[in-house]
């Protein structure tokens, strides 16, 4: 397009999107690709290992990038050099961003923000996916004319930019605001795409000779994968599925894989000319199961792809309200029979009492905190409790003052809405108690009953249930919009509301029946009927993800020993611990628990006690100390284990230093 050398540079260029491992065969749920060569976007089923068109007829994609979390794809349209968006199944395309010469896309999902460079303007940009707007971050300093394809990569909690120069032969860093640049690698040849494993802190980069691996800060190099003895033709993308210890790159003709070693290197994906590459765990649909409450003593599961449904617990005491727990593999619901919060396992069994309360009503729940927050109409309180240390009781956050039915939560910011039915109105307070706005959210009308209500934090909206319709509403204000009338199916009792934001479907209660229709208010159709449903929740994943990380570790002589965890953890495939920075040669105490009491020690935390059973190693003159096992079958869907090592450390106050705490969950 602009000379002889743009023709014939290499027809691959970098994407990355991870994601949280849902899948039982694999940690994610899709591979999207783009291929310039048939202008087609696809995506790979690791389960099936088959493939399909998502969007046909583009103009020449380079560049991809999935918004897991929104549901959407982004991708570069180098024939018309736009930057275009679309859900995750091929529909509802937007033109989002027209620059002279767009090259490498990264994601801040946590802000909003889509960065890409400019190789025509030489500039590293940002564009702010809820304004529209763009801004310049950096002059990248480009030699002129050098059409080579870059690629970019964020390290958004650590604040900087990483990106490649081919015609420079570097690898790079900035800050997010464009400072503090630093060239990390020299004398990298034809280097092309780049990837980033911020929970091992690893940089990983391709060139036409080699995959490479260093630490962020460039430090560390060590060579992972010849690509030249494997004699791959144009190698570009890189992208890393850190679960399941396997990169992924591509080359002409198809998309490779390998251990994060480099080693056991595989051919996973054929395709002509790959020019985008992500990881993605979001399938067609936006969430896999409803749970609902009945009010006749039971607790039931819609299954959304297949629209059957099953009772999960029967024989309950009134319950209302249910939230699911997908990180703890937990259902939570009030019992209005006994004033309680009940807690049980995802499928109905091991059922407690996590607190007692005059009248509970509505449950909210964010589980980064752990925290579960609900409504007392009888003595006017927001109240929360603790599931990390459920035996703590209850604590008392803010006054909600009338009658209370409805919480919700904006996990972000740390701000509690709920619904006050005797005044119709929506309030707004922060997690502490204090309020957040003088004036309610939502402000009550004559004659209309508000019940239930949901939020749509991503596009600005609340959406609510009174007695006649279904309303929404900018949470900043401003005029309602009024979207179906009620009851919809001939019965009585609107009450609850839940927004899928992915389908952009909401589901409402009636008597008698569970309901949904477009957030527009349109295409009203009966889901299914249930005799008084009481409580609705969507589930946005039907299993636990595999690792989570506790923390509680201590520094220790060799600097915060980590232990990371690998493998889907189902029945038969290989699974790891991996422990880094513990002094050469140092004795290691491995702990596992089943049903772990923590307790602060040693300056950190201690997850895996009481333990029911323990291992003594001794780790390598490395520092890194790796134990690789088959994941045992036959272990029923959520089972969960508590691992942590002991480290002699004499160097230390305690001469004991503690890694930190993980927790695994089967699928």
């Amino acid at each position: 397009m602009h000379s002889t050398l743009r023709r014939l540079m290499p027809p691959l260029l970098t994407c990355l999107a991870l994601a949280a491992p849902v899948r039982s065969q694999s940690s994610f749920d899709w591979l999207y690709t783009c291929d310039r060569s048939t202008d087609t976007i696809q995506r790979w089923d690791p389960v099936s290992a088959t493939s399909e068109v998502v969007l046909s007829g583009l103009s020449t994609p380079i560049d991809l990038v999935v918004d897991e979390e929104h549901c959407r794809l982004f991708w570069i349209s180098d024939g018309d050099n736009a930057i275009r968006q679309a859900a995750l199944d091929g529909t509802d395309v937007v033109t989002i961003v027209t620059s002279p010469e767009p090259r490498g896309l990264a994601l801040d999902g946590k802000n909003h923000h889509l960065y890409y460079m400019d190789r025509a303007l030489d500039v590293i940009r940002r564009h702010d996916l809820k304004t529209g707007t763009t801004i310049t971050i950096r002059q990248m300093g480009l030699i002129p004319d050098c059409y080579i394809p870059l690629s970019i990569a964020l390290d958004v909690d650590g604040g900087s930019i990483y990106w490649t120069d081919p015609c420079q032969q570097t690898v790079n860093r900035v800050g997010l605001d464009g400072g503090n640049a630093q060239v990390l690698h020299v004398n990298q040849t034809d280097v092309r795409g780049l990837a980033l494993d911020l929970v091992n802190g690893h940089l990983y980069w391709v060139t036409a000779a080699a995959i490479r691996r260093s630490g962020l800060d460039g430090t560390g190099t060590v060579p992972l994968v010849d690509l030249t003895a494997l004699g791959a033709v144009n190698p570009n993308l890189i992208a890393l599925d850190v679960p399941d210890d396997t990169l992924y790159w591509t080359q002409l003709g198809s998309v490779q894989s390998a251990d994060l070693s480099g080693a056991g290197v595989t051919a996973a994906v054929p395709t002509p000319a790959p020019s985008g590459l992500s990881l993605v765990t979001e399938t067609e649909e936006s969430f896999d199961f409803l749970y609902f409450a009945d009010s006749n003593g039971s607790l039931g599961r819609w299954e959304a792809p297949a629209g059957g449904t099953g009772v999960v617990a029967a024989g309950l005491s009134t319950p209302l309200d249910v939230v699911v727990d997908v990180d703890r593999c937990s259902l939570y619901w009030i019992s209005d029979g006994t004033n309680e919060v009940k807690a049980s396992h995802i499928d109905g069994t091991g059922v407690v009492t996590l607190a007692s309360s005059p009248e509970p009503r509505g449950l909210a729940l964010d589980t980064e905190l752990g925290w579960l927050f609900f409504l007392d109409r009888t003595i006017d309180r927001i109240r929360r409790i603790d599931l990390e240390d459920p035996g703590a009781g209850v604590t008392d956050v803010a006054s909600a003052s009338g009658i209370p039915l409805t919480i919700r939560l904006d996990t972000e910011a740390q701000h509690i809405y709920w619904c006050d039915v005797s005044s119709g109105t929506i309030n707004r307070i922060d997690y502490g108690g204090a309020p957040v706005m003088p004036t309610p959210v939502v402000s009550g009308e004559a004659g209309k009953d508000l019940r239930g209500f949901d939020l749509d934090l991503e596009a600005g909206k609340v959406f609510w249930v009174n007695s006649s319709e279904i309303q929404c509403q900018d949470i900043a204000g401003g005029p309602k919009q009024q979207l179906v009338t009620l009851p919809a199916f001939g019965s009585s009792g609107p009450n609850l509301i839940a927004l899928d934001r992915c389908k952009e479907k909401m589901y409402w209660t009636e008597l008698g029946h569970i309901v949904r229709a477009d957030l527009d208010g349109s295409d009203v159709e009966l889901v299914l009927s249930t005799p008084k449903p009481s409580g609705l929740v969507l589930q946005d994943c039907p299993i636990q993800i595999p690792w989570r990380d506790l923390g509680g570790a201590t520094v220790g002589s060799a600097g915060v020993p980590e232990l990371a965890g690998f493998g889907s953890l189902a029945g038969g495939t290989p699974a790891s611990v991996k422990l880094i920075d513990v002094p050469p040669g140092a004795l290691i105490l491995g702990w596992v628990s089943l049903a772990p009491a923590p307790f602060t020690a040693l300056g950190g935390t201690v997850h895996a006690f009481p333990f029911v059973n323990q291992f003594l190693f001794a780790v390598p003159g490395s520092g890194e100390f790796a134990a690789p096992v088959t994941w045992p079958a036959g272990l029923p869907v959520c089972t969960q284990l508590w691992i942590q090592f002991l480290i002699d450390d004499p160097g230390t106050l305690h001469g004991i230093t503690l890694s930190n705490g993980l927790r695994a969950t089967t699928p």
